[in-house]
Formats: structure tokens, C-alpha cells, sequence
């Protein structure tokens, strides 16, 4: 992520999903830079603290709210996220629609564990892929006069 050579400004769709938070994260890291939101959608805030039963397990429960906006900007509704802690430790979040009195349950985001390693090297390519010079990196450029620099990923074991 640290990568210069990654930049979430170059407007990668597939890219910015797949290193995004989970929206139910993002409720910690909205300003993250991989995140994207609606435009509709507004900072959650926290709202209370409780114990939450679920499944006959009791939760301590850390609830989230977020305004969800028209066009005249007005609010149309609230998603909810109540974060769920067992023995101080984040084991849930659960994100519910709150709209004319219904609350809806949308998803559960169950958390095996948070870290920051992003493990061995996921910066690359699991199959062996051909790497072509591009100086802009334009697709022009590699279309006119691709220069193949070699291979990229793969094991050790595929490469002979």
C-alpha cells in the first residue's frame, strides 16, 4: 500500500475495490484513500455503547450511524453498524438500514482478526505474467512498439 508505484488517485476501478476496506471497516478509516463512499452517504458517528444479544451470546456493542442523503439533501434514511466486542477483542459488525421506523438487517462482516501484515508477496502476480516496457504507461504505447521485458510471478517450480 506504502508503494509508490500504487497510487489510489489513478481512478483503478477493479483496483480501489480490491484494496478497499470492507464498508463495514471503513466505519474506523473513512478518510482511507482506497475507500470509496456514495456521495449520498456522510461520515458514520458513534452513537452509544451497550451489550447486544446475538444468538443467545452477549456482545458488548459499540453502535455507528450514518445519514444517507436525497439530492435536495435531506435525509432519506441511516445505516446503522454495530461493532461487536468479545473480551475487548472486535469479533463483528453487523450493518443494518434504519428507514420510517424499520430497522433492516443488511450483512455481518465476521472478523477472524485484524492485522496489518498483508502477508508474502501480495504485490504479486499468482500465475507468470509477460511484462512489456511502457514509458507513460499508455496503452497506446504498448500497442505501438511493446518491448517485452521478460516474466512476471509464477513459482519457482512453473519457471524452467
Amino acid at each position: 500500500m506504502e508503494s509508490s508505484a500504487i497510487d489510489p488517485t489513478e481512478k483503478w476501478p477493479e483496483a480501489r475495490k480490491k484494496l478497499a476496506l470492507p464498508q463495514e471497516l471503513s466505519i474506523f478509516a473513512w478518510q482511507d484513500a482506497w475507500t470509496r463512499h456514495a456521495p449520498s452517504e456522510r461520515h458514520p458517528v458513534f452513537a452509544a455503547s451497550s451489550v447486544k444479544t446475538v444468538a443467545g451470546k452477549s456482545y458488548d456493542c459499540d453502535r455507528y450511524l450514518e445519514d444517507i442523503m436525497t439530492q435536495a439533501q435531506t435525509v432519506a434514511g441511516q445505516l446503522a453498524y454495530d461493532a461487536l466486542y468479545e473480551n475487548g477483542k472486535l469479533v463483528a459488525i453487523e450493518e443494518y438500514l434504519l428507514r420510517n421506523g424499520q430497522e433492516t438487517h443488511l450483512e455481518t462482516l465476521d472478523i477472524q482478526s485484524l492485522t496489518g501484515d498483508l502477508g508474502t508477496h501480495m504485490d504479486e502476480p499468482a500465475e507468470e505474467v509477460p511484462v512489456y516496457a511502457a514509458n507513460d504507461g499508455g496503452i497506446e504505447e504498448l500497442m505501438k512498439q511493446p518491448r517485452y521485458l521478460g516474466p512476471m510471478g509464477g513459482t519457482k517450480d512453473e519457471k524452467k
